[in-house]
């Protein structure tokens, strides 16, 4: 669907939030950088401390614990897409909780 959009000639986004668990983090970050979206947010699974925003529920953090999930896991694949050359990548910080952005240079 995203390829068709961007056939029609409309800008594409990508929202990864959270990155669920992948067998081959590193082949699914080539897929990504070769499609090229305009913008591509990604998160890992996190706790928002009850402040406002984002957060893993309860049950999702079991499941991700089950699946054998790390973070290392997560950085196989925000690693290859933050040092291709086809993107700027930030990195910020909110009250203990991180947050990333891959965005896409046009």
């Amino acid at each position: 669907m995203a390829a068709q959009l961007r056939a029609a000639g409309l800008a594409v986004g990508l929202c990864l939030t959270p990155l669920l668990p992948l067998a081959d983090p590193a082949a699914f970050a080539e897929r990504v950088i070769a499609f090229r979206p305009d913008v591509l947010v990604v998160q890992d699974f996190h706790d928002a401390g009850g402040r406002f925003g984002a957060d893993t529920g309860d049950e999702a953090r079991c499941l991700l614990a089950e699946s054998g999930w790390a973070a290392g896991d997560y950085h196989a694949f925000v690693e290859p897409a933050s040092e291709s050359s086809s993107v700027r990548y930030t990195r910020a910080n909110r009250d203990s909780s991180l947050h990333e952005l891959i965005a896409l240079n046009a």
